[in-house]
């Protein structure tokens, strides 16, 4: 996309998510609904309010379309510093899921686990985001998607592919980012990344 040309709207990520376009469709630019980003960005900064005394906590929601179409965070919890487990809201359109990535030793910029990526697939997520720091980072799920996978076999070829990358002497993000792309090639599906309250950009789409 050219820089004179504008960044579609949330409007387009909201047609794939009622099933009203193709994951094809998708722009290589997309951007999120502004009460969604400010959402998100609340969470993150209570993932990070007590790092100064090296406490930090997972937080995350459940993205739903409601009647109006609006893509909303709902069911928000508080999680440990190693995870979240978040509850579907069986009486809500359920399209998604978002949590953070904090550490305490204010590491930023980590993307998707192997977990969360099984757990999205498993989930039947059409789209899945996680932020650390400034950084985000979303799953897409496309037509070629498997329905499931075994979630203990993806943590563990995350893992594998995490080390080998360190050992090519990557940097810890550039490590599960790369791992991250690796299994999306794998698992097909599509993978945006951004920074907060920006248009996010294709990183891969089978």
């Amino acid at each position: 996309m050219s820089s004179s040309e504008a960044v579609p709207g949330p409007e387009v990520v909201i047609e794939f998510l009622r099933g009203r376009s193709s994951w094809r469709e998708l722009p290589e630019e997309i951007d999120l609904p502004d009460e969604l980003w400010r959402q998100m960005n609340e969470l993150w900064q209570r993932s990070i309010a007590h790092i100064d005394t090296g406490c930090v906590a997972e937080w995350g929601g459940v993205l739903v379309l409601d009647e109006r179409d609006d893509l909303k965070l709902v069911g928000i919890t508080e999680g440990t510093r190693e995870r979240v487990q978040l509850k579907i809201v069986a009486s809500e359109h359920f399209v998604g899921s978002f949590h953070t990535h904090p550490y305490a030793d204010g590491t930023t910029g980590i993307a998707f686990s192997g977990a969360d990526i099984a757990d999205a697939i498993n989930n039947g997520e059409r789209i899945s985001i996680v932020q650390s720091g400034q950084d985000v980072y979303m799953l897409v799920r496309t037509d070629q998607t498997p329905s499931h996978v075994d979630r203990a076999l993806v943590k563990r070829r995350h893992e594998e592919l995490y080390w080998e990358y360190l050992g090519q002497g990557m940097s810890d993000q550039k490590a599960v980012y790369y791992a991250d792309l690796d299994l999306c090639m794998e698992y097909r599906l599509a993978m945006y990344v951004g920074r907060v309250f920006e248009p996010l950009w294709e990183a891969y789409r089978p």
